[in-house]
């Protein structure tokens, strides 16, 4: 098979190097390559990057990061071999215009349809009421920008038709227009969470990664104050440290104290804390970056709020517990997870700032309701596989297979 180039819009970081597979797909193209357009759509975020001593891992692969669209349109058309891309960008108007050159090159586009998550009440109480309560929560120039955005998705919805469109679930399929699934070619897959699970089912035996004297719980980091997601939304963070981190703090220990259970913390990938903000924001529980589905898979119960990450609390039907505050629930995290937690558990998520959580027992906890085998199946299908599609093959590699016929 000839080129195939990823279209990126963050910077290459060993984390991301494995989560779009290109040591396995360098072995299935003749090249492979990456363009960055962070510097050009994200400027600040690659500064950030860069800041806390980042580092692009792009050995052994073809990499580009232009400055501008012009160092872009110049880079294809002295690179005219590329034939395949597959699109991981945002819907801003320069990312749209990135499409555009490679539209003009004629290179053929993958898009892969992935991140679906359940409908919120907000998005059905109109227009004018989202917008007024997006101003009041991010302010007016945030507020311009993303409305600006979101006119500019509709407009170009369909401008780019892909040559193969890849779908992850259920809902995914119903984010594509019917003239697009009928003139391209469709792969049905899986989100990229559920290759951590076949790596984990593969092997013969687990070890888990925490070695805890009795049963303990995990709570899925976000880095909800200073993910560097807040610089590509423009949007301000739904949490403050000062409020936040004292109100997980309380559950934890009363968790590890009250209930005798363990708690560990799974940080988020992109997370950057210090070991003194470890100290000062989760105390005498035990943090550990990286390896969350190992974590996931050795725990007895999940603490979240709406961490992509629960994929894996479902896939391994892990009693999950749902937790928000008084200042997540103005945000679309704490309004997504209630939702999360009504349809999964079938009850309200435990609000940190309300009276009452103190009455928390091990059986709510741990419980596993007759219930949830059914809501975690239908979720697996609606958000996190496609039903019938192999379910023990990587994503890259079923990615492959399709392509190359």
């Amino acid at each position: 098979m000839g080129s195939l180039i990823f279209l990126i819009n963050q910077p290459l970081d060993r984390r991301n190097r494995k989560r779009f597979g290109l040591d396995y797909l360098s072995t299935r193209f003749e090249d492979v390559g990456v363009i960055d357009v962070t510097k050009i759509c994200y400027p600040d975020v690659m500064n950030d990057f860069t800041k806390r001593g980042g580092v692009i891992d792009s050995n052994g692969i073809n990499y580009y990061c232009p400055k501008s669209i012009l160092y872009l349109l110049k880079f294809l058309y002295q690179n005219p071999k590329c034939e395949i891309y597959i699109d991981f960008l945002g819907n801003s108007f320069i990312e749209n215009m990135i499409r555009a050159s490679f539209l003009l090159q004629g290179v053929s586009r993958v898009r892969y349809i992935y991140g679906v998550v359940p409908e919120i009440a907000s998005f059905q109480r109109g227009l004018m009421k989202n917008i007024k309560r997006y101003y009041k929560a991010h302010g007016f120039t945030t507020t311009v920008f993303r409305l600006k955005d979101a006119i500019v998705n509709i407009i170009f919805k369909d401008f780019f038709p892909p040559k193969y469109v890849v779908i992850s679930c259920k809902q995914a399929a119903l984010k594509i227009s019917k003239k697009i699934l009928s003139s391209a070619n469709v792969i049905y897959a899986h989100t990229l969470d559920y290759d951590l699970y076949i790596d984990i089912e593969r092997r013969e035996n687990f070890d888990a990664l925490f070695s805890a004297n009795r049963e303990y719980g995990v709570f899925l980091d976000q880095d909800l104050c200073f993910h560097n997601d807040f610089k590509y939304t423009g949007i301000t963070a739904p949490v403050r440290p000062q409020s936040y981190f004292p109100a997980l703090l309380k559950l934890f220990n009363f968790i590890n104290q009250d209930l005798e259970l363990d708690l560990v913390v799974a940080t988020h990938p992109r997370s950057s804390y210090s070991d003194d903000q470890k100290k000062i924001y989760f105390g005498e529980h035990q943090v550990i970056e990286g390896n969350v589905a190992a974590l996931i898979k050795g725990s007895s119960f999940v603490i979240c709020h709406d961490s992509t990450a629960l994929n894996l609390a479902i896939l391994w039907n892990k009693p999950i517990l749902f937790i928000t505050t008084n200042d997540l629930m103005q945000h679309f995290d704490g309004e997504l997870t209630e939702v999360y937690s009504n349809k999964l558990t079938s009850r309200a998520a435990v609000n940190l700032d309300s009276e009452g959580w103190q009455s928390l027992s091990r059986g709510v906890l741990m419980e596993f309701r007759a219930c949830t085998y059914k809501d975690y199946k239908d979720y697996k299908e609606q958000y996190i596989k496609y039903p019938g599609s192999p379910g023990d093959v990587f994503f890259w590699e079923l990615f492959a297979n399709e392509i190359i016929k």
